[in-house]
């Protein structure tokens, strides 16, 4: 190409000067061998290994020859220079690529850190000092911001005992107890994902007294459950102030009876009655003084009624069960105590015990004059009353959903968590580096620490589980959390 361009120019200035002259056509060759080295130098892919200071320092000697030589030619200075640029360009590139060596090695480190939650932080905190451009410590910044969650999940291993759903049928002291140590931890760790747990265990495990107290002035004021009773065997229930059996005996035309005082009705009203002793099917206490002495002895039995709300459950049990007091006045009392117990039972069973207090109310107990021994009416009312109580009134079914709210409860308590490792995402993709170099064995569910945020209470998520020779099936969830993050996976032995 060359040597047609040059013999072109040459006849042409030849024929315009009227002149013949021989000529050769040559080239200088260090000119594009200078411009073939520059390119060679620029087209490089540099990396941090260091065989590229020898390539660098070659390079350079080539480039210095052809200046030395035939440095007098404009043309081979200029390409000589750009070589030079490109040289400078290419160790910039070596430079840096070694930086990310030593970063990606520094972050390899964090994995030996996440042994505590402080340990890690300090980790995070010098690598971020060393590179506070890069992307991790942007990163990290958020992550370090969840250390009082890393915090809260390693202080709960320290709470022993933890609760059990065996702490239903504990004494309330030791309930006290239980609930005073982990209401301690939560004030001290707010952000502890375990608190949602705490706070739904402490109804559950809180004192009821009042519905006792109420229970217990029934027991001593109500006038009703110090009444005498004779029944005759016609099914009539003659009530009294006095214990008929102290009544001396009498005989008429052969026949021996009793005179006594009874009552007439819920007006209190009294009248003398003989009561014939062959017609008489029993005299003595009242089934409700009976059932009331009863009941003071359960309430006052610790080994039979250990803590509040079992009490309750087993009171309720006993009025339900009884057969031998009068309906009325068993739906009276049962309707009174549900009321008093309901509004400090837990959710788990408060809606049920208002609406069978309600149910019982439509049968108006209070208004049937059970008292009235001749009152026919009185008496099928007072069955229909026991009856819409039994059917309302479900203790062992409630019981029951007492006991299982009480395990959904302590169920996240019994889980006991441990440091595992430290979340990265060297080039976006993410990886667990963990402090032992065995790492995490496969089928290991990996966990974080979520603090509260805008409401939402702390919480344990799951972002994946650990596979063989170190990797890790993501969850989707792990594509919002932070480089940085420390991992967490479930003690061996932690559930009870």
């Amino acid at each position: 190409i060359l040597r047609t361009r040059v013999d072109a120019v040459a006849r042409a200035t030849l024929a315009a000067e009227g002149m013949q002259i021989d000529y050769l056509v040559g080239t200088m060759i260090e000119l594009p061998r200078a411009a073939l080295r520059a390119g060679e130098i620029a087209d490089a892919v540099p990396t941090g290994d260091a065989s590229w200071d020898g390539r660098y320092t070659g390079w350079e000697s080539a480039l210095a020859d052809v200046q030395r030589q035939y440095g007098e030619f404009p043309e081979v200075l200029e390409q000589v220079r750009v070589g030079r640029t490109a040289i400078a360009a290419q160790r910039a590139k070596t430079d840096a690529a070694r930086v990310e060596t030593g970063r990606i090695g520094k972050l390899a480190v964090l994995g030996a850190a996440a042994t505590t939650p402080a340990a890690l932080a300090s980790a995070l905190e010098a690598y971020s000092a060393e590179h506070p451009d890069s992307a991790e410590t942007r990163e990290f910044a958020q992550a370090i911001a969840s250390r009082p969650a890393w915090d809260a999940v390693a202080a709960w291993a320290a709470v022993v005992p933890r609760p059990t759903k065996a702490l239903a049928d504990q004494p309330q002291k030791d309930r006290d107890t239980a609930l005073s140590m982990v209401e301690a931890y939560a004030a001290a760790q707010p952000s502890s994902p375990y608190n949602t747990s705490i706070e739904a265990l402490r109804p559950l495990l809180a004192p009821a007294p009042s519905w006792r107290s109420w229970l217990t002035e029934k027991l001593t004021s109500m006038e009703s459950l110090t009444y005498w009773m004779t029944e005759t065997k016609d099914g009539a229930r003659w009530y009294s102030r006095t214990d008929p059996r102290r009544a001396s005996m009498q005989t008429q035309g052969g026949v021996n009876f009793r005179a006594l005082t009874v009552l007439q009705g819920k007006t209190a009203k009294e009248s003398f009655e003989k009561f014939e002793q062959l017609k008489v099917k029993s005299e003595g206490p009242s089934p409700q003084m009976t059932f009331a002495k009863q009941l003071t002895d359960l309430l006052d039995n610790d080994e039979k009624s250990v803590n509040d709300i079992d009490a309750a459950f087993d009171a309720i049990s006993a009025l339900r069960e009884n057969e031998s007091m009068d309906g009325a006045l068993a739906a009276s009392l049962m309707r009174g105590m549900l009321e008093a117990m309901a509004p400090e039972m837990p959710e788990a069973v408060r809606p049920q015990m208002e609406q069978a207090a309600k149910r019982i109310s439509r049968e108006k107990p209070d208004e049937i004059d059970w008292l009235n021994p001749r009152d026919m009416d009185a008496r099928t009312r007072s069955r229909a009353a026991r009856a819409a109580m039994r059917e309302a009134a479900q203790p062992e079914l409630w019981r029951k959903a007492y006991v299982s709210a009480l395990a959904s409860a302590c169920a996240p308590l019994a889980q006991v968590y441990e440091p595992a490792g430290v979340l990265v995402k060297p080039d976006g993709k993410a990886t667990v580096l963990a402090p032992a170099a065995a790492g995490i064995a496969s089928g290991t569910v990996l966990w974080i620490a979520e603090s509260p945020v805008a409401g939402a209470p702390g919480a344990m998520i799951r972002i994946g589980t650990a596979k063989g020779g170190g990797a890790v099936e993501f969850e989707p969830a792990v594509n919002t959390v932070p480089a940085g993050t420390m991992v967490f996976t479930a003690k061996r032995g932690g559930t009870p």
